[in-house]
């Protein structure tokens, strides 16, 4: 599937990867500033195990690497020439806006010919340095994707400095969070790093509890067996952190890393283990444990994925935004997805399939709700 395209820069597109191929790959995500854990090449198994293709895209000047992308790809009914999409998840990854645009545009030629849909991206780079990129992206016919982000067309986050020693780091949680952390340790919880298959079911478990809980979609078993398989079993790229107290599971976190940047992915809790410990907070003992992991890693920023500063209380998310606040975060922005639509008939049958998909959640999710209201009444 070898394909060049381009004069000065050459595409390589690629269902896999050689050890050669694969080590110019990482080496170059390892000094890209802008690099994002999910276009390692060990996160195209993830995207295996959720029955999707993903192939491996780079730019070459010079015999150089300068840009990477791994593309999830959507096929109708598995149909291999009925490309919906090509998603590249927080990526693709360049060292500047320039070589980003002309990479682009080199695979949105790639796509056409290849009769894809649309082509979705959401470059991992930040504000204000990301104005130029946007302008780039939009100067392409990229477009925002609706209902992310609103005006702005911008995502809220989070960094927190972990290039500070692992005191310092824990001398800017707030009170409160050291206190946690002080009473985790007397209480002599401890965190392994997920090194079996069990131990990281017993996490995808827990998650999928919660997610159950908040009527979201669950992880599949295919999933997490591809991602403990391909990344949390060698605990470099992707790791599980799980606490526990005399081998009680109380919560865990999954995060991800690639050169400076860390990623928090999912943080879940057993509340009813917690309550029996007279409902200690966890998670300020298991955050720490996560950036200790990434900043022996090598990383420098630790994005907690999700964040805003100033919010009201009316805000559904203010809860979690409570809790990371106690980080000291820096509240930034970063690119939201960008999509640029290549045949508008695809798209609308991508969309129909995606409005039809939403409404049979909201139903399952109604049932749901009314069948846990008619069992709290017995």
């Amino acid at each position: 599937m070898a394909s060049d395209y381009g004069v000065k820069m050459k595409l390589k597109v690629e269902r896999t990867l050689d050890s050669t191929q694969r080590s110019k790959w990482i080496d170059f995500l390892e000094r890209c500033e802008n690099s994002h854990a999910r276009q390692h090449p060990v996160f195209a198994f993830a995207e295996h195990g959720k029955g999707r293709h993903a192939i491996f895209v780079w730019g070459e000047e010079g015999g150089e690497i300068v840009s990477v992308a791994i593309f999830s790809l959507n096929n109708l009914c598995k149909f291999h020439w009925f490309i919906l999409d090509a998603v590249a998840l927080s990526g693709p990854c360049f060292l500047d806006a320039k070589t980003g645009q002309e990479f682009i545009k080199l695979f949105i030629d790639y796509a056409k010919k290849r009769h894809m849909s649309n082509v979705r991206i959401s470059p991992y780079w930040f504000y204000p340095e990301a104005e130029v990129l946007e302008k780039a992206i939009r100067d392409l016919g990229f477009i925002p994707m609706k209902g992310r982000g609103g005006e702005s067309n911008r995502q809220y986050t989070g960094i927190v400095d972990i290039s500070l020693s692992k005191d310092e780091i824990l001398a800017n949680f707030s009170k409160s969070a050291r206190r946690e952390v002080r009473r985790a340790t007397r209480q002599e919880v401890t965190v392994k790093y997920a090194s079996t298959f069990l131990e990281a079911q017993l996490f995808y478990n827990a998650l999928n509890d919660m997610n159950r809980d908040r009527h979201m979609p669950v992880v599949s078993e295919n999933e997490y067996t591809e991602m403990y398989n391909n990344i949390f079993n060698t605990q470099d790229v992707g790791v599980i952190i799980n606490a526990y107290k005399g081998g009680v599971f109380l919560g865990g976190i999954w995060l991800m890393r690639v050169g400076n940047n860390a990623n928090v992915s999912q943080f879940v809790v057993s509340p009813e283990a917690l309550h029996n410990l007279s409902n200690l907070r966890i998670a300020p003992f298991i955050w720490y444990e996560a950036m200790c992991w990434a900043k022996d890693k090598g990383c420098k920023n630790f994005d907690v994925e999700g964040y805003v500063e100033d919010v009201d209380k009316s805000n559904p998310m203010y809860n979690i935004y409570k809790y990371k606040r106690e980080f000291s975060p820096k509240g930034v922005y970063r690119i939201n997805e960008y999509i640029f639509v290549i045949s508008r008939a695809k798209y609308n049958i991508q969309h129909g399939f995606d409005v039809i998909n939403k409404a049979k959640r909201r139903i399952i999710k109604y049932f749901q709700i009314g069948f846990t209201k008619i069992m709290s009444l017995r």
